[in-house]
């Protein structure tokens, strides 16, 4: 689509967009621009993991994981 349609239809290509469409803006038939979905900001720190660890026994995690250290290497 030229620059001059694109300026004219931008609601319309901008729909196009967010529902997954390829939009690609032309200036004198070649590709100048591409108009793609916005995403949104994954989450960092606290919380991230939230749902996707599920354990029952804390004592028995704890237990495994100190026990996969090993008090020589850490001299």
């Amino acid at each position: 689509m030229s620059v001059f349609n694109a300026k004219s239809n931008l609601s319309k290509l901008i729909e196009l967009a967010v529902a997954g469409d390829q939009v690609v803006i032309t200036n004198r038939g070649k590709p100048v621009a591409e108009l793609i979905p916005h995403l949104t900001k994954t989450q960092n720190g606290y919380g991230v993991l939230s749902g996707l660890i599920s354990t029952e026994n804390w004592d028995e995690e704890d237990a495994a994981f100190n026990a996969s250290f090993n008090p020589e290497k850490l001299k």
